[in-house]
């Protein structure tokens, strides 16, 4: 059997320093990630959240809807009146290129 020397064991010593080393920074990190975490969950419990985002949010959508059939109905009404633009402006070129 080989026999053991001292710079075999100093090896082993610094080994084991580097191995508590890492485990040092391991227990720092995870302290910080519960620290974190604590004060993660402490600003939700003091978020306080409404039952309706709005008091007003009925007359909203009234008011909503209504813009909406405003929008549509100038929507209707310029696709009309292209429409009859389009017509008029083709009677014109066929007016125009039969004389």
């Amino acid at each position: 059997m080989s026999e053991v020397t001292k710079a075999d064991i100093i090896e082993v010593h610094r080994k084991i320093e580097g191995v508590h080393k890492r485990i040092d920074e391991g227990v720092k990190c995870n302290t910080k990630i519960q620290v974190s975490l604590a004060k993660i969950e402490t600003n939700l419990e003091a978020l306080i959240i409404p039952e309706q985002p709005c008091r007003f949010l009925n007359t909203h959508i009234g008011d909503h809807k209504s813009k909406e059939g405003v929008w549509h109905s100038t929507a209707v009404r310029t696709t009309i009146d292209l429409i009859k633009m389009a017509i008029v402006a083709g009677a014109t070129w066929l007016f125009v290129r039969k004389n």
